[in-house]
């Protein structure tokens, strides 16, 4: 028995209403996210639910998940810009979702995975981003290297003076 129907292409979203809560705040699959959840239907039979959450909000769930959060505050920070910067650069205004919660994108884990210290870093550089020649720039970051890096050019066929192979 259904219990409530909607159409494919009507947006649908939840949220939370608590008084005594700074934000919005719901829960999918007993783990916490700020914002609301959208249900999207795609491929005709499937559904997906995505985050609808602000820059800021959402690299609170992603930064502890990139970087471990007892590591200096000035590492967070450039953990928490090259984040911001990648998301923003990735933003894709007529597409269902900008970002996948995985490796694919950014781990982002919402709420319940927030540090106090990784929190501080994405506050202590809000609206911050990195530039090359006043362009914004494609901020890839990894968490294991082997020791070096690798020029662009020779991973995605295209050379990016930002990013140089180093040891």
């Amino acid at each position: 028995k259904p219990v409530f129907m909607y159409e494919k292409d009507m947006p649908l979203c939840f949220s939370s209403y608590n008084q005594d809560e700074q934000y919005e705040m719901i829960k999918v699959d007993n783990r916490a996210y700020r914002g609301r959840v959208g249900l999207n239907i795609i491929d005709e039979f499937r559904m997906i639910t995505v985050n609808h959450v602000e820059l800021e909000n959402y690299l609170y769930g992603v930064v502890p998940n990139e970087i471990p959060a007892s590591w200096g505050i000035e590492a967070l920070k450039a953990q928490a810009l090259a984040a911001r910067t990648y998301a923003v650069y990735n933003i894709k205004p007529r597409q269902t979702y900008d970002m996948e919660d995985n490796q694919n994108s950014q781990v982002y884990m919402g709420y319940d995975y927030e540090k106090l210290s990784t929190n501080r870093a994405v506050d202590e550089t809000r609206g911050e981003m990195i530039y090359y020649d006043n362009k914004l720039i494609q901020a890839f970051y990894h968490s294991t290297s082997g020791g070096s890096t690798e020029n662009s050019g020779n991973v995605w066929f295209e050379d990016l003076p930002y990013l140089k192979g180093v040891d």
